[in-house]
């Protein structure tokens, strides 16, 4: 379904339904890629996430800046526990 969207909208991107498209493109993909998040294919969903981002670089579509901020919000996660092994000393987990 995301496949036949966006290609309708690269085919006719003046069409009247052309906005709507692009709305259940973001929604579509948004899903797919919480999708892979959620089963720990992170590389997939972040292959995704990058993919929208370039086609959609001139007219970004919402799913993109949400999904990048999930991506950095969950590294700096990572960031944190091991900031907090470091300063308790405990190298290994760091």
């Amino acid at each position: 379904a995301l496949a036949v969207l966006e290609e309708f909208v690269r085919a006719y991107p003046n069409d009247k339904r052309a906005a709507q498209a692009r709305t259940r493109i973001s929604s579509l993909a948004g899903e797919m890629i919480e999708k892979f998040f959620n089963d720990g294919e992170l590389t997939t969903a972040r292959q995704m996430v990058n993919r929208l981002d370039r086609d959609y670089k001139e007219n970004p579509i919402p799913a993109v800046a949400q999904w990048k901020k999930k991506f950095v919000d969950y590294a700096e996660t990572f960031r944190s526990k091991a900031i907090e092994y470091r300063d308790a000393g405990n190298f290994p987990d760091a």
